[in-house]
């Protein structure tokens, strides 16, 4: 509501307009490229590098990616951890030493004045030392850093709401504050950025003053006389 009110129904007792906005989430507006990795390696910038293979298999390296179907497949020690929806690719990552670094970035062209739904999952790969990811817009942080799960191939949401402002363009990026070298391994999937839809209503509520009766001048009578009155006389 106008006022500030959020409950579905509102009590007033003043004139005015008032108005209420609903949004929702636009529906298959995704604005990101390849959010759920069904491209593959494709539509996103990373400071990580793909993985170059070692004694551990592909992300054998620290500050390595992939993007595969299944975690075991990247690293001897994951387990067979599967991507958010199930039949589907994953960035699975090798957690680097170096805190900051880009894993994932995709700039977005948005509209201004608009409010956008900002949504990730993560899943651990290695429960000992899980990745605490940052993720921002333009530079500035959204939301709080978001610790993955300690249970090995559990998804958790991480959602956030962001006001383009005046903003034409997001640059969207999700860095990596742990610096460990043990565990630290994580996958990420079904990465999404909506604009919501809004829709709003007003109506103007008149208060008129309430009703003072007037009923004629007073009137005397004798005896069993009587005397007609008549609440519809004019004020």
């Amino acid at each position: 509501w106008n006022t500030g009110a959020t409950t579905a129904s509102l009590m007033v007792g003043a004139a005015g307009t008032y108005s209420c906005t609903v949004q929702e989430l636009s529906v298959g507006g995704n604005l990101v490229v390849n959010g759920d990795f069904s491209a593959g390696a494709t539509g996103f910038t990373s400071g990580y590098i793909p993985g170059t293979g070692g004694a551990y298999g592909l992300l054998s390296n620290e500050g390595q990616y992939a993007v595969d179907d299944l975690g075991s497949d990247t690293h001897d020690n994951f387990p067979a951890c599967t991507d958010h929806t199930g039949g589907g690719n994953m960035m699975v990552v090798n957690g680097a030493s170096t805190p900051g670094i880009s894993i994932w970035c995709e700039t977005i062209t948005v509209t201004p004045g608009t409010s956008y739904a900002f949504s990730a999952w993560l899943s651990t790969m290695v429960v000992e030392n899980p990745a605490v990811l940052q993720f921002s817009i333009t530079g500035v942080p959204l939301g709080d850093p978001f610790v993955a799960a300690t249970v090995a191939c559990t998804w958790n949401q991480f959602f956030e709401i962001w006001p383009s402002g005046t903003n034409t363009t997001a640059e969207i990026c999700i860095t990596n504050q742990n610096t460990q070298t043990s565990g630290n391994d994580f996958a990420l999937d079904d990465i999404s950025f909506n604009p919501f839809c809004s829709y709003t209503d007003s109506v103007e509520v008149i208060v008129h003053p309430s009703p003072e009766p007037d009923l004629g001048p007073d009137r005397v009578i004798c005896g069993a006389g009587s005397v007609v009155l008549d609440a519809t006389t004019p004020l």
